[in-house]
């Protein structure tokens, strides 16, 4: 611990989360619209099938960090891991790390093909700063539901 009682380390994550846009400011302030967590797919026609068929849905990723005690340069990786366990590499960042109170800030838009219901997770992680291997900063979940002949709310 240091003094005031913080503790030591970082980078440290400021947010993880599904939106459907972000909007940058002149001065640079963002504004995010409709942060999600869970999305319910509705198909509704007489042929519905029984089990979700896969679709295409956009999102905007906004992942926030604080460098912390961790100075220098890393990179940040993003992933979706799906309900089976499988994960789906969305990107990867590299960042530099200024000062312990300074930010970096990835957006990003993707188009992200989804196969199934359930729980899926938005995997951050970022390269160890000291033996090069990756570790897991937060996990951010969405769920996935499917719903068949029922008008969307």
């Amino acid at each position: 611990m240091t003094p005031g009682g913080a503790r030591r380390g970082g980078p440290w994550v400021r947010e993880a989360f599904f939106c459907d846009a972000a909007i940058e400011g002149k001065d640079g302030v963002f504004t995010y619209v409709r942060a999600v967590d869970r999305i319910a797919h509705h198909v509704v026609r007489p042929d519905a099938p029984a089990v979700l068929e896969p679709f295409d849905h956009d999102f905007v990723i906004v992942v926030g960090m604080v460098a912390g005690d961790a100075l220098g340069r890393s990179t940040v990786h993003l992933a979706l891991q799906r309900p089976d366990g499988a994960l789906h590499e969305l990107g990867q960042y590299e960042v530099a790390w200024e000062k312990p109170n300074r930010g970096q800030r990835v957006v990003l838009r993707a188009r992200v093909r989804v196969e199934s219901e359930g729980l899926h997770w938005l995997v951050v992680e970022i390269d160890d700063f000291n033996d090069g291997h990756r570790r897991v900063l937060t996990q951010s979940p969405l769920e996935i539901t499917y719903v068949r002949n029922a008008p969307p709310r």
